[in-house]
């Protein structure tokens, strides 16, 4: 039987290896790295006996420290440690016992946990609960967000929002809105999927990858020497005359000018 230990270090350079554990389970090993759970089983139909393999998810180390809502969270999101591998192989092979495919039963779970799946705005709103905020204001990003960014993502899970999603509703917010809304709606969008992402409902942020293609800047990114239009002094914050300290009179006229 497998360890933990042989399971964090597996690694395999050309080709895929097979790492088996007991009753039909097995790590496989990717040659990118990636390790995934799966569950060799035979089955008998009509007198015909077949092998399959039956994708349970994939190998996660449980982190220090990790609270059980975030390793509910993982495993809802198919990352698997290697007793829990094991918990799961028991459903599968509790089919196989029926002479049930568990493959079959499969596609209707993944449906159902597509359709169950976090959506942005679920997500969105779930954020704004946990803002120490003026119930007012929360209003205001709220009526902010279902303007423009509900419409194009609200209901995609949070985890197929792409760049490209992002990108349409930065340049519908910059049409209808302006760039002051187009920029808080990025700020207020990245916000939403960095809760998404440390709650395992998100891999990654793909507000990051909009960069200046929306054709906007965001004023907190404009040079320290000039926001907003206005010449800005750098090192005290201020506003700079953009004028000299003094006028400066050209020698021939001061010299016609008649002394006092």
């Amino acid at each position: 039987m497998l360890t933990d230990a042989q399971c964090r270090s597996a690694k395999c350079k050309d080709k895929p290896d097979k790492l088996a554990d007991a009753n039909g389970l097995y790590l496989e090993v990717k040659p990118n790295g990636g390790k995934a759970w799966r569950y060799r089983f035979k089955l008998t139909k009509a007198g015909e006996t077949k092998e399959n393999l039956f994708a349970i998810g994939e190998y996660a180390s449980a982190p220090p420290g990790e609270t059980a809502e975030h390793a509910k969270a993982r495993r809802a999101g198919g990352r698997f440690t290697l007793a829990e591998a094991r918990e799961e192989r028991t459903k599968p092979r509790a089919l196989v016992k029926q002479g049930i495919n568990p493959a079959h039963r499969q596609f209707g779970r993944i449906k159902r946990e597509q359709e169950n799946a976090p959506t942005f705005e679920a997500i969105a709103r779930e954020w704004l609960a946990l803002r120490d905020w003026e119930e007012v204001t929360k209003a205001r990003r709220l009526d902010m967000l279902q303007r423009v960014v509900v419409p194009k993502i609200g209901v995609l899970p949070a985890q197929q929002v792409t760049p490209a999603h992002v990108l349409d509703v930065l340049k519908t917010a910059l049409k209808t809105s302006g760039p002051s809304v187009a920029a808080e709606d990025k700020r207020t969008m990245s916000a939403v999927f960095e809760l998404a992402g440390s709650t395992l409902r998100a891999d990654s942020d793909p507000v990051p990858g909009t960069q200046g293609a929306a054709g906007q800047q965001d004023p907190a990114q404009a040079p320290a020497d000039y926001r907003g239009g206005w010449p800005v002094a750098a090192a005290a914050g201020r506003l700079r005359p953009q004028f000299p300290d003094r006028l400066r009179v050209p020698a021939h006229v001061a010299d016609a000018v008649p002394a006092q």
